[in-house]
Formats: structure tokens, sequence, C-alpha cells
């Protein structure tokens, strides 16, 4: 209830289109595509002071080194985007890591602030977010029972699982839940708590809306 108001003020949010463009910032590995790097200035997407370490009137290029996504291993040299035009299932999505059909949809596809919001919109590989997390719920893999393992199709996918959950709760109608690997569950978990942190209605008093939902 105290949180909301916080998270809330001066809030800005992109248009679901413009979201690719965060991605080269926010999901960027500025160790290996350092903010100096020749390839950005040689394309000329920025003006770069050493002084200060840095880059402003930063352009989109689709075409940025190292970009992490969920669910591939950024431990793995294939894991990363460095070709960043392909958004189908063989590249990279937009992950809604709260599925917008757990709580809201805006009726011309995700608009913000909640279907944009970057603190759960990030980018994902394509194969694991539309053939093992999909309608899913994320929840514990029961590995001693039969389950799908998306490092099967790519090695950099290894630890991304599909199967029976080890518990279920009476209230869970899911056969099967989508446990991702380990090194992005935090991210996932604070996602998750930041969108009830930001899109609740404890106080009952605010406007629910597709834009703005009760989650």
């Amino acid at each position: 209830k105290n949180l909301k108001p916080i998270l809330k003020n001066n809030m800005s949010y992109l248009s679901y289109n413009n979201v690719w463009k965060a991605y080269e910032i926010t999901d960027r590995d500025w160790n290996l595509s350092p903010i100096n790097s020749t390839a950005d200035l040689a394309r000329g997407t920025g003006v770069y002071d050493a002084a200060t370490n840095t880059l402003t009137e930063y352009q989109y290029s689709k075409n940025n080194p190292y970009v992490h996504v969920l669910y591939r291993n950024p431990g793995e040299e294939d894991g990363y985007i460095k070709e960043w035009d392909d958004h189908n299932a063989t590249g990279t999505n937009r992950e809604h890591i709260w599925c917008q059909s757990r709580g809201f949809k805006a009726p011309n596809g995700a608009e913000g602030p909640a279907g944009t919001d970057l603190h759960h919109l990030q980018s994902a590989d394509g194969e694991v977010n539309q053939n093992y997390h999909n309608n899913s719920p994320y929840g514990y893999v029961d590995k001693t029972l039969s389950y799908s393992d998306a490092g099967t199709k790519k090695s950099f996918l290894e630890g991304n699982l599909l199967g029976t959950p080890i518990k279920k709760s009476s209230q869970d109608e899911a056969k099967k839940v989508f446990e991702p690997q380990d090194c992005d569950k935090g991210n996932i978990a604070r996602a998750c708590f930041y969108m009830v942190a930001r899109y609740n209605n404890l106080s009952g008093t605010d406007e629910i809306t597709q834009y703005e939902p009760n989650l």
C-alpha cells in the first residue's frame, strides 16, 4: 500500500515497439561491450565522453553486440544476441514475466504502463518463451519424473525445464510448470514482487483499468 505511490510517482514508460530500443541499454553486457567500443563510435551511435565515461545521444541500431536475454546461459558465447534483428521463435521475444493473461491485457495488445513496464517486460529467448514458459506458471519441476529441458534444443538453453511441479496447491490448476535456469530466478522473483507492489489496489481507492490493473 505504501510502496505503490512511491513507485508510481513520476513514472514514464515506452510503447511496446520501443522497448526493443531500451534492451540495448538495460540488457547489454557493458563488460564485454564497453561504452567506448570502437563499433559503437564507428556506427555513430552516440557521443562518448572519456572523462566521465558517459555516452549521450545514443541511437538504436538493431545490431549491438552482447545483449543478454532471459533463459540463455550468460556464460556461453552463443547465448548472446549479436545481430539484433531476429525477434521470432529462433531469436528473441519481449517476455512478460507477469503474464498478461494473469490480470491484465489492453485491448490493442501490450500498452503502458503495466503492459510495457520494463521491470517485467524483458528480452527473452524465443524458443523457451514460446514452447516452455508460454502459459505455464513458474514452479519447481519434479526431476524424479519425466520433464523437458530446453538444453536439448540448444546447449545455452540448458536448465530451463517444463514438467510436473514438485508441490501443487489446491488452487493451482496447472498440470505443468516452467522452471527457469537458476541464474534468472532472482530477477524473475524481483520482477513479480515489483508488479504486485506497483499494480495493486490495497488502498481500495484506485481506479482499476486494463492499463492500471489490480495484481
